[in-house]
């Protein structure tokens, strides 16, 4: 049979469906078409499926960051502070210098950063870009880009729009600007610290194992379960799925003769789900 659903994630994943988006109907037409065939199910637009967050997919609330200092400062543009050089500098140590745990100093994150520019040490660029995302007082954002300027010979600004323009530019020349050694478990540190300590589980072998440039790995911003999955949604015949416009699209799924259509407009504030279909567990997601 077939049937309409909404969307969740979850750690039973046996199978995986990106699938198209179907029309439920075509052009203009005043009158109402069936959601899929006479005998297909949906998921009502009650309980389970229904939305937690804007129709935008956008968290209605997203859980703080913890700062990596203290409340923000209004302050001025940041002026290099005046730092005198380190004997022995070594990058790995500078950068757990710019950061080390929650409560990292202000002052001895400064002092890096100086110490950053005085050797001209362009490892740092990567590090600096990550912290970026987490730091609150206006001084140290300030003054990490005016590192950042310094270093690299770019100036994107220091505001959101500026952090992308600088994300966008290191993804280019990324092989330029190499992190120090030991990145991977600084930045392993700093996600477990600040986001969520199960980053340290995940990434433990990111080191050694990593097919990808670890400088990529990006937090996208939102806590974990920030967005609920559906569990199991329920599901109605096509037929009375009459919450649902005639030009509204679909996710089509078919597994062991069994159909089931997932509405955009359910999965669109969940982007995954957990269902059973055709007697086999299978998460979906867009």
């Amino acid at each position: 049979m077939t049937s309409l659903n909404g969307i969740g994630a979850g750690d039973r994943l046996a199978v995986v469906l990106i699938v198209a988006g179907l029309s439920l109907g075509c052009g203009a037409s005043s009158s109402r078409a069936p959601a899929t065939s006479p005998t297909a199910t949906a998921t009502p637009d009650t309980a389970q499926a229904a939305r937690a967050f804007p129709s935008t997919g956008a968290p209605a609330t997203t859980t703080a960051i913890p700062p990596v200092t203290s409340t923000p400062d209004p302050a001025p543009e940041a002026v290099p502070s005046q730092v005198t050089a380190a004997v022995g500098y070594d990058p790995r140590s500078n950068m757990y210098q710019l950061f080390s745990g929650r409560n990292h100093p202000r002052e001895i994150a400064l002092e890096a950063m100086g110490q950053a520019r005085l050797n001209d040490d362009i490892s740092q660029v990567p590090v600096l870009l990550e912290l970026l995302l987490f730091l609150r007082r206006q001084d140290l954002r300030d003054e990490a880009v005016s590192t950042l300027r310094q270093l690299s010979g770019q100036d994107f600004g220091r505001d959101n729009d500026g952090l992308r323009g600088w994300t966008e530019w290191h993804g280019e020349h990324a092989s330029e600007y190499p992190p120090p050694p030991g990145y991977a478990g600084w930045k392993i540190n700093l996600l477990s610290e600040l986001i969520d300590p199960r980053y340290e589980v995940l990434l433990q072998s990111a080191e050694e194992t990593a097919r990808i440039d670890l400088t990529e790995l990006v937090w996208g911003g939102v806590a974990v379960d920030g967005i609920p999955d559906l569990q199991d949604p329920p599901n109605i015949p096509a037929s009375e799925a009459d919450y649902l416009g005639p030009d509204e699209r679909v996710f089509g799924a078919s597994i062991n003769g069994e159909h089931r259509a997932y509405p955009l407009r359910i999965l669109n504030p969940h982007e995954m789900a957990n269902d059973v279909l055709g007697g086999e567990p299978i998460a979906l997601a867009y």
